[in-house]
């Protein structure tokens, strides 16, 4: 390699690298960094299509924001995506109407619209019909705001829409026509049927949770409606039985694509039912992917004969779709390779049945979220996780004295064959989760060079202290800290808030549970050292306590660069109080 190496400028890019860049930023925040920079990146920024979210920003950015807009009326034709959300004390929805109404943005092509309660609904309705080129909708919150707002759409437009249910009081007077991409994350077989009359053209539909409806009779009242054009289906969560599997099925004769995950349900793990339903409803379907969990109590051999069913040569030769399992403690998994979800666990008990002959390194390139003990660290040739980003460490399985397992330098050799901790970006320590010694937890760290989220409870962090080359690792790496506890009531005191802002001085991101208001300002004015702050969590035994504090505070905490998340939750007898929200201050 040359001595003299070229050294290129941001600004010397050319625009087609800055303008792909461009599109994972926010709009305000381009303006913010490039606006007046130079004149090439001014009139680049100008001419690009942007991205507005304005779920989590200050009030006074927003006006800044929209000031600029109202100056430069070509700036309303470059937002292409606009997100807006009510989870804001400070009323940003409100404040961006009074400069900018919707359909002014006449370029707009995705708009997402979370929890803005029915009156904002009602205001954002009339408007919609005139966003002409909107292709992509997705909404969430109660059933009257949806309804308002659905029965407002250009229906002849959108092509992907993302609703948080389909129930039964579910009017829908126009059909949407363009409609080829579905998302719901709640429905039932009798309202997905119902949807289907007014979805004619729909290609790719994902449920997340696929529930069981209360039927009165066996005769369900279902339209007859197929969906004959579609192509893909994903169900995250099956929770009826196989004949209302079948009976969907059955109205998708086209589908190419399925991708099914349900747990607990003995009925669904059959391969001679899928057998017969595959080679009489779905002649096209070319990827089947599932995850089929059981629970059990004794015997296993029943289960792993079912298991084995889904092995003949139907399955490998005829389609090529292969399967293996796992059987835990009182479960068992048996799915499709590479394994579909992005969640995984070994546990103390985790025994694993695969084919040697097939090539298990990309088994696994799917997992993302990785969940760990000692023992899973010992046969370690099983396994090999090229892709895990979030890495969960628990506590093992306890000896006849009741002594749990040590995490140890070997284990962290272990881990690093069976997992690229290059990737890792997040660390969860479990409660519980025991270290030979803190320089164990050091000689991992030293491993993982993205690492900048971890998640550990108060007592194990605060034991890790006294190793200092520990507190310089995770000053220089941890740019978010999560250290809330649901099961503690002990809380943070002035001298442990003012020693985590000194060990971790660099983070960004923080998470606790403070329960006294002076506390709460003193960790305020630590933090305020710090160039930002995403979230706080504000727990206490009084409901709604922490929001209103925060609300009375709103003019104070406009001082500080933090964006404050407000969580209180309180149980009492049959009672369970659960208030949320967000505070840009």
């Amino acid at each position: 390699m040359s001595e003299m190496q070229a050294i290129m400028k941001f600004e010397s890019l050319p625009n087609e690298i800055l303008m792909e860049c461009f599109k994972y930023l926010n709009a305000v925040d381009i303006f913010y960094a490039f606006d007046f920079l130079n004149s090439r990146l001014y009139n680049l920024i100008r001419n690009i299509p942007l991205n507005l979210n304005i779920e989590h920003m200050k009030k006074s950015t927003l006006v800044q924001f929209c000031i600029k807009m109202l100056l430069n009326s070509q700036m309303k034709k470059q937002i292409m995506s606009l997100k807006l959300s009510k989870k804001n004390m400070f009323n940003v929805i409100e404040t961006f109407f009074s400069f900018i109404s919707l359909d002014e943005l006449s370029e707009l092509r995705s708009l997402a619209l979370i929890n803005l309660g029915y009156k904002t609904a009602s205001q954002i309705s009339s408007m919609l019909p005139l966003l002409t080129n909107l292709r992509y909708f997705r909404i969430s919150g109660s059933s009257s705001e949806i309804h308002e707002i659905l029965n407002s759409l250009p229906t002849s437009t959108i092509k992907t829409l993302s609703v948080p249910i389909l129930n039964d009081d579910f009017p829908l007077k126009h059909t949407f026509t363009s409609l080829v991409n579905l998302i719901v994350f709640y429905s039932s077989l009798e309202n997905l049927c119902y949807f289907f009359k007014y979805s004619p053209n729909l290609r790719y539909l994902s449920i997340d949770d696929f529930v069981a409806y209360y039927r009165i009779s066996d005769n369900l009242r279902l339209s007859n409606k197929h969906a004959i054009h579609l192509k893909r289906l994903v169900i995250n969560r099956f929770e009826d039985n196989f004949e209302c599997l079948e009976t969907l099925l059955k109205r998708t004769p086209n589908l190419t694509l399925l991708i099914i995950s349900a747990n607990g349900n003995t009925e669904i793990i059959n391969a001679c039912s899928w057998q017969n339903l595959i080679a009489t409803s779905l002649p096209l379907l070319d990827v089947f992917k599932f995850k089929f969990s059981i629970h059990f109590e004794n015997e296993v051999n029943d289960i792993v004969d079912k298991f084995r069913q889904f092995q003949t040569d139907f399955w490998h030769q005829q389609h090529h779709w292969y399967t293996e399992w796992i059987f835990n403690k009182d479960t068992g998994l048996i799915y499709t390779i590479p394994y579909i979800s992005n969640e995984y666990e070994i546990t103390p008990y985790t025994k694993r049945s695969y084919n040697e002959s097939f090539n298990n390194a990309s088994t696994f390139l799917n997992v993302t979220d990785l969940t760990l003990c000692p023992e899973a660290l010992s046969d370690t040739y099983q396994y090999h996780f090229p892709n895990v980003k979030s890495l969960r460490l628990q506590k093992g399985r306890a000896n006849d004295s009741d002594v749990y397992p040590f995490f140890k330098p070997k284990h962290v050799q272990c881990l690093e064959m069976i997992v690229n901790l290059r990737n890792l970006t997040h660390l969860d320590i479990s409660f519980g989760c025991q270290w030979k010694s803190s320089s164990v937890l050091l000689q991992l760290l030293q491993e993982v060079p993205c690492l900048s989220s971890l998640k550990i409870d108060k007592g194990t962090l605060f034991s890790l202290f006294n190793n200092r080359a520990l507190c310089e690792c995770f000053n220089k790496m941890i740019k978010k800290l999560d250290i809330t506890d649901p099961y503690s009531s002990r809380l943070l005191d002035v001298s442990e808030i003012v020693k985590l802002c000194q060990v971790f001085s660099n983070m960004q991101e923080f998470w606790c549970n403070v329960g006294d208001r002076d506390n709460l300002k003193t960790i305020l004015n630590q933090l305020s050292k710090l160039s930002y702050m995403k979230v706080f969590s504000y727990g206490t035994r009084y409901p709604k306590s922490g929001y209103l504090w925060l609300k009375d505070h709103a003019l104070e905490l406009e001082s500080y660069s933090f964006t404050i998340h407000c969580e209180s939750i309180f149980y009492d007898d049959d009672y369970y109080y659960h208030f949320d929200s967000d505070s840009d201050s």
